[in-house]
């Protein structure tokens, strides 16, 4: 009975998000979880107290104060709507005063939300492992069921919940400068392929460009998270196995007459269903997909090409960013020496004619950049040189121009007076947005 009683209160969670009433969603969790926690001191298998502690705790984090104190402060910078790289310093300054920024929320992803995602996995394994559990809950004059087509997805997005924050709390996201963020406003009013940068720019090209470079540390794995970062690919699977198993627990429910009629949401083809099974049985073909994606080489349509692509092995490497890296030399201060090579360490290009508009990427980059991997670590097994450029034309493949035009480092002054930032028109700006005044429109 008081089991009942408890499970009545955790429905009103649900019933409040769908309300979108989120602070009785937090106040009831609050309430709900440590009733919960009771019963599992005594009846540590019992399955309806680790389904309500399990959601409770999740829906509870809400609460935790570190999390509510992390939240309050990217939500002012987010309102305060950063219009300049000096207003984008002063947000990093701020929100590093104790610690990093990004360490800030590292930690707080590994300390308080992994834990209860752990916790919660555990919780609906168990579950999932008594084979067709269902829990009845009273609601008012009714009665709401919740079986495996539920706990399926809540499991299911436990596990993709997990694979996040593995990435999120795996990689060194570090780019401060001795704990502090001034040096980025060395980038302001940067401009690529435009002219020469000033002295400013190219130390922060520097630091940028140290950071990436082949004994930088931006986006590696931590060491001790390694064997979590390669184990990201299981999660994303499991994620994929379960909610799939999900919709075709409902599919087959469907069939039978009256299974249906306390469930959360109904699959049929009547008024009366929330979900038809034709959307169910094309929600599951794409996990299926998906599932075919995320376990090993698939072939994907690019403009008539089709390309090979494993994005597992995207996992397999912890020096993320180093796959991606060309043949190069540079002495790590002076970015006049910054020089593109091919295999033999011959120079083929200076990275300052980029800059500077000499060349154009990618147009002239094809004979003098050259990838040290053009797998990219075997996530394009079958790519040679020729491929990575062809993947890079705006007929074969990805159109690299528009992402090119749209990157500038933008001055308050630019912005400040009108809706719109204005810069004069680069090599890239042909039939995109450019007016006869030779200015470009962002």
């Amino acid at each position: 009975m008081a089991l009942d009683l408890i499970n009545e209160k955790a429905f009103r969670t649900f019933e409040s998000i769908t309300k979108k009433n989120m602070e009785k969603v937090f106040d009831i969790s609050a309430e709900v979880k440590p009733m919960y926690r009771a019963v599992l001191v005594k009846e540590p298998k019992n399955c309806n107290a680790q389904l309500g502690y399990a959601v409770a705790s999740i829906v509870d984090l809400a609460n935790n104060e570190t999390l509510r104190n992390l939240y309050d402060d990217y939500k002012f910078w987010y309102d305060y709507k950063i219009e300049s790289v000096a207003e984008f310093v002063d947000m990093v300054e701020h929100l590093s005063t104790n610690n990093s920024f990004t360490k800030t929320a590292q930690n707080a992803l590994e300390k308080e939300v992994e834990p209860m995602v752990d916790s919660a996995i555990v919780f609906m394994q168990n579950i999932m492992a008594q084979g067709n559990y269902a829990l009845q809950i009273k609601d008012g004059d009714y009665i709401r069921e919740m079986d495996n087509s539920e706990f399926g997805i809540a499991l299911g997005g436990l596990f993709a919940a997990k694979a996040a924050v593995t990435i999120a709390t795996s990689l060194n996201l570090e780019i401060d400068n001795d704990g502090r963020y001034k040096w980025i406003n060395n980038l302001d009013g940067l401009t690529v392929g435009e002219k020469e940068p000033t002295a400013a720019q190219k130390a922060g090209l520097v630091k940028i460009v140290n950071l990436l470079g082949l004994n930088g540390t931006f986006a590696r794995v931590y060491t001790n998270k390694q064997k979590a970062w390669k184990n990201v690919p299981n999660l994303v699977d499991s994620a994929l196995v379960e909610i799939k198993a999900a919709f075709e627990y409902s599919l087959e429910e469907s069939k039978t007459r009256g299974a249906q009629d306390y469930d959360l949401y109904v699959v049929g083809k009547g008024a009366d269903a929330d979900i038809s099974t034709s959307d169910v049985n094309e929600i599951i073909d794409n996990l299926k997909k998906g599932l075919k994606a995320a376990r090993g080489p698939y072939d994907v349509e690019i403009k008539g090409r089709t390309i090979t692509v494993n994005a597992r092995k995207f996992f397999e490497s912890t020096d993320v960013v180093k796959n991606f890296l060309p043949y190069y030399k540079f002495d790590g201060s002076d970015l006049e020496t910054f020089y593109f090579t091919d295999s033999n360490g011959k120079v083929t290009a200076s990275l300052m004619e980029f800059l500077d508009g000499t060349r154009v990427f990618p147009d002239d980059a094809e004979d003098v950049v050259v990838f040290r991997d053009p797998t990219f670590g075997g996530i394009f097994p079958y790519f040679d040189q020729q491929d990575v450029w062809d993947l890079f034309d705006k007929d074969k493949g990805i159109n690299i121009r528009k992402i090119f035009r749209k990157a500038k480092f933008w001055s308050h002054s630019e912005v400040s007076g009108g809706t719109s930032a204005e810069i004069e028109c680069s090599p890239y700006c042909d039939d995109y947005d450019c007016y006869y005044d030779h200015y470009c429109y962002y």
